[in-house]
């Protein structure tokens, strides 16, 4: 519950981050993300989904290209292809390579992100 509680606020944090408007809360907004997105990780096992999507980011954040692309793929392989699990980890995976300038394989992982199949 406590990672829950986190979570909440990094994102909440995250999105007035991406709508801001105003150069006074720039810094203001992704540090108090940076924070809790850091508080999370301390709560969550290394090798559980939650924790992958979560360092991700922050090891985007710090340019760490192929650590990021090695724990998502490394996670990918457990992942069954048409559940919301695979499509958010090919999702952000799309986002490391273009971050990285890496169109061609950005644009192959957006082609495989596609909703989730509900299965029942």
């Amino acid at each position: 519950m406590l990672t829950e509680y986190y979570t909440t606020f990094e994102n909440t944090y995250l999105y007035r981050a991406e709508f801001v408007s105003g150069d006074e809360y720039t810094v203001v907004y992704p540090d108090s993300m940076n924070v809790y997105r850091d508080s999370t990780l301390l709560y969550l096992p290394e090798s559980s989904y939650q924790y992958t999507i979560t360092m991700v980011p922050r090891l985007v954040d710090l340019r760490q290209y192929d650590q990021a692309e090695d724990m998502l793929l490394s996670y990918l392989h457990k992942s069954i292809s048409g559940t919301r699990e695979y499509s958010v980890l090919t999702s952000i995976l799309a986002y490391v390579y273009q971050c990285n300038g890496n169109r061609n394989s950005a644009r192959l992982f957006w082609l495989r992100a596609p909703y989730p199949t509900f299965r029942r």
